[in-house]
């Protein structure tokens, strides 16, 4: 994975914000709970594969919700990026928001 995407994925915890307890994200402790937005596509699959391999928990949303590659810590949901509102409530569960949208 590129240099840039890794700093992308740790910036919540580079900014000095620690992950959310355990019992509040679903995580294990120390690891961070990471809104993608458009994990369905060709690098937003990419960067699931590395979040989730590095043990974090992934809420992946992309308006194909059953294109994105299920697994330990990833939970799909159905998102069109433009609506502002749907996109305030999955963020308000995540420690970083990552897009990989076009």
């Amino acid at each position: 994975m590129h240099r840039r995407t890794m700093i992308a994925l740790l910036a919540g915890t580079a900014m000095g914000q620690s992950p959310a307890p355990a019992a509040a994200s679903g995580c294990a402790a120390g690891k961070l709970n990471i809104l993608l937005v458009g994990a369905s596509g060709m690098i937003g699959s990419r960067i699931l594969s590395e979040a989730t391999s590095r043990g974090h928990c992934v809420i992946s949303a992309a308006r194909r919700p059953e294109k994105i590659k299920a697994g330990p810590g990833v939970r799909a949901v159905k998102l069109d990026a433009t609506d502002k509102d749907a996109l305030a409530a999955l963020a308000k569960n995540a420690d970083v928001i990552v897009t990989a949208t076009s």
